[in-house]
């Protein structure tokens, strides 16, 4: 059986190298602890590599004079320079802080899992890798790497969900709107453990979505049946890994395991044993990451050790305050935290997007909301998306999960520190289910209407990235507005990654638009020629319409 190499695949293709591409052209346009926190994840692999312990997350450690050195090489941003005591470290504006006992404050990064230390550490043994420098390089370039993993999985994730007929088209735009949201790739191409626990994620998501169905024969069913069972113990351990590499992950265990008890409950006539299917997915989450829980709760009276939520519970607000805290914020508040963040950028300098490109987003937002609104008025496209809602719901279900877990999170910030300290990118997990959702109306009414529309997000996002990266946060990092002495200041604090800006900004720039292409090429095209794994004789079950993971 001939495999036929569809537009999918070549679409999928192009969006592992725009990732890649972007990715690590803005990694190399990033000075050394420019990203959130990086400076604590450094200290944190250092700690645990020279040490052999764990650090808690409280603790107050004096670091080393090697990775004293290596801080005083760099020039900081203010949010980070505040996080040391007595080192004398140069800020972006050229300030030194004066020097005395050099402590750390804290090591709050060591509140998640030691999954993503231990990665970094093997990494940094397995290439050699002999300065700092070298070690933070290699480490944004691995989360590169994971990231242009993720947008492959969640383009087939997608496609998995919505496989035929028109709204088969959304995945394209969905993807592609993915790829380019500047929360997404400045969240990836730095030092920290979110790529990696959003990777192992999605890979859940994606073995939950691509469970083998049930074919006509006893023996097939009972070998299938099998399959199902071995993968949703795979799915257990996926989400574990992704759980103890970053917390925020968790978010993806009541959706998953609500996914396979309602297959065991839509399949129960067929066999008793589909039941197996959650109770295997909970078991392997539990064999896996079960210690980490039962010591986090022994610690700090909490299964995850949030030391947010260690320090709201110290507050004494309890569930009635931080709910409270929660209700309080500001519609303006909660629309910036849900859905406008997708659009920011600026680490740790919190650059603003500009207005007019905010309020470009804003309008498309509604624009968006407005065509799901008339579709849900047309009979015809109101029992397509009904029939995607019923076949994705685990996938669409990830969203408000997400959004009650960040708004929860919220509240504890504000009863613990007294301002809101969380962002969206924590809930980035559901990011390709949110950017169906902005197609699906337009899908839904027609496949020409969706692809200029994901392609004006699309537009819209890499526009607002390039304005603000190279247009804004460039020229303050290194205090030079000559775009080329910028990047030549830039390669001097880098090793690996002292790359040539111009080709990768080139290269990102073909690829963009090759994408762009490719999805206003595959709104042209036939849906039934659009081919995922079939070949020409034998059409794949997803090519026939036959959802997987859904019971």
């Amino acid at each position: 059986m001939r495999k036929s190499f569809g537009v999918e695949y070549f679409f999928a293709v192009v969006l592992f190298l725009l990732v890649l591409c972007r990715g690590v052209g803005l990694s190399s346009a990033l000075l050394p602890f420019e990203g959130w926190d990086e400076y604590n994840y450094l200290a944190v692999a250092h700690t645990l590599e020279t040490t052999g312990r764990f650090p808690a997350p409280d603790e107050t450690i004096t670091p080393d004079p090697e990775f004293i050195a290596f801080l005083q090489r760099h020039p900081h941003p203010p949010q980070s320079s505040g996080h040391f005591e007595g080192i004398a470290l140069t800020t972006h504006d050229g300030q030194t802080a004066p020097e005395g006992v050099p402590v750390f404050r804290t090591y709050f990064q060591a509140q998640h899992g030691p999954f993503y230390y231990r990665v970094i550490i093997f990494m940094k043994k397995l290439f050699l890798l002999e300065s700092f420098e070298d070690w933070a390089d290699a480490a944004r370039i691995l989360n590169v790497v994971f990231a242009a993993i993720t947008i492959v999985l969640w383009f087939f994730i997608l496609r998995a969900w919505l496989p035929d007929g028109k709204l088969s088209l959304v995945p394209y735009p969905a993807a592609l709107i993915a790829a380019s949201s500047s929360l997404f790739m400045y969240n990836s191409a730095r030092v920290s453990n979110s790529a990696l626990a959003i990777v192992l994620g999605t890979a859940a998501l994606y073995v939950y979505y691509h469970l083998p169905r049930d074919e006509q024969g006893k023996h097939h069913v009972r070998k299938k049946l099998r399959q199902r069972i071995m993968l949703a113990g795979v799915a257990g351990l996926l989400t574990a890994l992704a759980v103890y590499a970053r917390l925020t992950a968790i978010t993806l265990l009541p959706v998953l395991l609500a996914g396979f008890a309602w297959q065991a409950w839509a399949r129960r006539r067929e066999s008793a044993r589909e039941w197996l299917l959650p109770v295997c997915f909970l078991l392997a989450y539990a064999a896996a990451i079960g210690p980490f829980h039962l010591d986090n709760y022994r610690r700090t009276g909490t299964l995850t050790g949030n030391i947010t939520a260690v320090a709201s519970d110290q507050s004494h607000a309890g569930l009635g305050g931080v709910l409270s805290a929660a209700w309080k914020m500001r519609f303006k508040d909660l629309a910036h935290l849900f859905i406008y963040n997708n659009i920011h950028q600026g680490p740790w300098m919190f650059r603003p997007t500009p207005e007019g490109m905010k309020g470009l987003f804003a309008k498309l937002w509604w624009f968006s909301l407005l065509l799901l609104a008339i579709a849900l008025f047309r009979r015809e496209s109101r029992q397509r998306l009904g029939q995607a809602a019923a076949r994705g719901w685990v996938l669409l279900l990830h969203i408000p999960v997400a959004w009650a877990a960040l708004l929860y999170m919220a509240g504890m910030t504000v009863q613990a520190y007294g301002h809101v300290a969380v962002s969206s990118r924590y809930a980035l997990l559901a990011l390709p289910a949110l950017a169906a959702v902005f197609m699906l109306g337009a899908g839904a009414l027609s496949q020409r209407l969706c692809a200029a529309l994901g392609c004006a997000y699309a537009a819209l996002f890499s526009t607002t990235y390039y304005l603000v990266t190279y247009g804004d946060m460039m020229p303050e990092q290194t205090r030079k507005f000559d775009l080329r002495e910028s990047f030549e200041f830039l390669q001097s604090h880098h090793t690996l990654l002292a790359l040539p800006q111009g080709q990768l900004l080139a290269g990102e720039a073909v690829l963009l638009a090759l994408a762009a292409m490719l999805v206003g090429a595959a709104s042209l095209t036939r849906r039934d020629e659009v081919k995922i794994i079939g070949s020409e004789s034998s059409p794949s079950p997803l090519a026939r319409g036959e959802g997987r993971g859904e019971g």
